[in-house]
């Protein structure tokens, strides 16, 4: 696992979108996670040549997307309508969407962009979450009381550990003490925190502004 620290926002974001337009090759799949953290390097990554290249979302909030909490809407208007983007379709009942979009999905990412809760999270699955284990489905629903939105919709750890390449971006002080877990390993268990199973993944770079 290669941690890269920053010390100001600016050449955190212009670093970010370095490396994952260095992956915008036309043909290229590459799965963008949502929150607050990417946005800004979404925007910018507009700006790049992304032609060619299909995005996918990790994970998806079951609201509309013309919500303010959808992933898809944040990436849609921060990338553009005119890049090809696959996502949920929250209109769906949630296990007709799961279905509709594994169906859509490659048979490997190039590039996965993900995000650490501060329990351990990735994607939407959250610790004690029975999709850590799935075996057979690349999608699956996942419940949450920590936050507004209960339903999620995500990938499991199926395409996520078979991407080529995975980046994670962490982003504020309380991210500090996630990193410090993500390292020390030893003995931990996915069950308690997710994130532990990117130490599985032999290309993971971590990008951290704490």
């Amino acid at each position: 696992m290669n941690i890269k620290i920053f010390k100001n926002e600016a050449e955190f974001n212009l670093s970010a979108v370095d490396f994952i337009s260095g992956f915008c090759k036309k043909g290229a799949n590459i799965a963008l996670s949502g929150g607050k953290t990417p946005e800004l390097i979404y925007k910018s990554l507009r700006g790049r040549d992304i032609a060619g290249v299909a995005f996918f979302q990790t994970d998806e909030r079951y609201v509309p997307i013309s919500h303010a909490d959808s992933n898809a809407g944040m990436i849609n208007s921060t990338l553009g309508k005119e890049v090809v983007f696959r996502h949920f379709d929250t209109f769906l009942p949630i296990e007709e969407s799961l279905e509709t979009y594994e169906e859509r999905l490659p048979s490997e990412f190039d590039l996965i962009v993900l995000g650490i809760g501060t329990d351990g999270h990735i994607a939407s699955l959250f610790p004690g979450d029975p999709a850590l284990l799935e075996a057979n489905h690349k999608t699956a629903h996942t419940t949450t009381d920590d936050f507004p939105v209960h339903d999620r919709l995500t990938l499991t750890l199926i395409p996520i550990l078979k991407s080529k390449k995975i980046l994670v971006l962490l982003k504020g002080r309380d991210k500090k003490a996630v990193l410090e877990k993500l390292k020390d390993n030893k003995d931990k268990s996915i069950m308690d925190f997710p994130a532990h199973v990117l130490t599985k993944h032999p290309d993971v770079t971590v990008y951290a502004l704490l």
